[in-house]
This record gives C-alpha cells, structure tokens and sequence, in this order.
C-alpha cells in the first residue's frame, strides 16, 4: 500500500524564497552587455574623430613651418628631415593620430608648389578617399 502525503493549506501565503533566478541574472547580464557594447562603441568614434582633429591641426602647423622656410631659405624643403636639419622641427617628425608619417612631395610646376597630407586610418590602402588634407 502506498503512503498518501496531505498537503494542507492553512490560508498563509506561500513563503517566497529571496535572490535571483538564472533568468533573471541573464536578462541583466544582457542588458549590461548592450550599454558597455553602446558605450564603446561612441568611445571608439569619438577617439576616432580626436585622431582626424589631431592630424589636420599638425598638417595646419607643418604648413605654417614650410611657409617659414620658404620665407628665410627661398624655396620649399625637398623632404621633411631638411625642416630638421635647419631646426624648424624638431628630432622625430611628428605623426599623424595612427602613428605614420606625414606624406610631403615637392610639385614641379603644379598649381600647389607641394603636396602635404596624412594616409588616414587605413593607412596606403585607404586610397584617396581616406587621405587627411590640411
């Protein structure tokens, strides 16, 4: 013969245990996921875009440095390292915000007696699309 277990219901209420459920900690490791994955994500164009600033005011100051090597030698430098070596730069060259260097070409009988810019965020690759004029 089987034993019957009588459950009885004295009108209380049931008793609830405190803390989470697995359901419950999933749904707000998700939502935490979601704000940190948001948040880094504008961090990332905002660091972006300080880069792209970084970089055109360097290329601004390098083309004031060239004006005033023109202004005392008379022409414009054949390369970068001669605003070095006649100390109106100083030892390294700066970089652009990703860390390469500047890209300077003297023009023969251009518009522009000199080309100044940086690569950008891709790099050679990015075409001239992605290149940063000052």
């Amino acid at each position: 013969m089987a034993q019957e277990y009588v459950v009885e219901n004295r009108g209380e209420a049931p008793t609830l245990k405190k803390g989470f459920t697995l359901i419950e900690l999933m749904i707000a490791m998700v939502i935490i996921g979601l704000i940190a994955g948001g948040s880094i994500y504008f961090a990332m164009g905002f660091l972006e875009s300080a880069k792209r600033t970084s970089t055109k005011t360097k290329l601004q100051s390098f083309k004031v440095v060239l004006m005033n090597y023109k202004t005392e030698k008379g022409e414009y430098p054949q390369k970068l390292d001669d605003l070095v070596k006649a100390s109106f730069l100083p030892k390294p060259l700066p970089v652009d915000g990703w860390e390469k260097p500047f890209v300077y070409r003297r023009t023969p009988d251009g518009e522009k007696p000199y080309e100044l810019y940086s690569y950008g965020p891709k790099g050679k690759g990015g075409g001239k699309a992605s290149r940063i004029y000052p």
